[in-house]
């Protein structure tokens, strides 16, 4: 969906194949999720000041120098060329002037009669 590549744990690349995983196996849904999901995904390693080396075809897809801007997203996080990310945050802030939201309340077993987790 973005022009970013996507990064995560290897916890959350199990719930992602545990998702993937409910389609019917070898349908097309499930074949084409396996194959953008998993295809290209790699574990990478930390130096000892906590830097991670990109692989040259992560950096070529994005057109990356020596410059990444890490956005976190939850579970996930991203890796944009600094002046796509740029122009992506200021497209959602205006998507998100035009269309306000909010975030959804989380709603605890208390709120609905029971116990609080």
């Amino acid at each position: 969906r973005h022009v970013a590549l996507e990064g995560g744990s290897m916890e959350m690349m199990e719930e992602l194949s545990h998702r993937v995983d409910r389609y019917d196996l070898f349908s097309d849904v499930q074949d084409d999720l396996s194959s953008v999901l998993f295809a290209h995904a790699q574990a990478l390693s930390f130096d000892q000041e906590g830097r991670i080396a990109l692989p040259d075809a992560f950096c070529d897809s994005l057109a990356l120098t020596d410059t990444v801007c890490f956005v976190g997203r939850g579970k996930l996080f991203q890796m944009w060329h600094p002046e796509l990310f740029a122009r992506h945050q200021q497209d959602a802030l205006q998507r998100l002037k035009n269309h306000p939201h909010t975030l959804p309340t989380l709603h605890t077993q208390t709120q609905q009669g029971g116990k609080a987790e």
